[in-house]
């Protein structure tokens, strides 16, 4: 069993390597929103799609040495991390239990960016919208229907009609 603690720490070890890569990306990512550099933006999400990739390949890893470890301790399938944990001798459960939290802190961190990115392109588009409505003589009138309210962009053809 042994040797299944030491691999599953060398997986949690690259599992936290990527988390952090892809936190650098998302930072990345940031700056290029706040640019504007859509070139940027694409390579960074090439770059997060084969990080995601990767990914999975370890979770599955881990997930697959996981299971190896109950077994041999006896412990049901259905038994979370730290009763894992828990059963695993000192040295090597602290490591394991570090490892873990790093990887939440990680995936904290990465959550916070992606809902500060999410905010930026949606302020972006908001603005983008308001300058087209501008340029075209377009407005935005609210409409009933049978579900509720919605917005229908009513269209008043001001450029059209300049242009002709």
């Amino acid at each position: 069993m042994q040797e299944e603690v030491n691999k599953l720490i060398k997986v949690l070890k690259k599992q936290t390597d990527l988390y952090e890569r892809l936190e650098k990306l998302c930072r990345d990512e940031e700056k290029a929103i706040i640019e504007g550099n859509l070139k940027k933006m694409e390579e960074i999400v090439k770059e997060e799609e084969k990080v995601f990739l990767q990914m999975k390949v370890w979770e599955k890893l881990r997930f697959t040495l996981m299971k190896i470890i109950k077994e041999k301790l006896l412990i049901p399938d259905d038994a979370g991390f730290s009763q894992v944990i828990e059963k695993i001798e000192k040295p090597l459960s602290s490591e394991i239990e570090n490892l873990r939290d790093n990887i939440i802190s990680k995936i904290m961190a990465i959550n916070q960016l992606n809902r500060r990115n999410i905010s930026l392109i949606e302020y972006s588009i908001k603005l983008i919208d308001s300058y087209f409505h501008r340029l075209t003589g377009t407005k935005t009138t609210s409409v009933y229907t049978s579900r509720g309210k919605v917005e229908v962009p009513e269209q008043t053809r001001k450029l059209l009609n300049k242009i002709s």
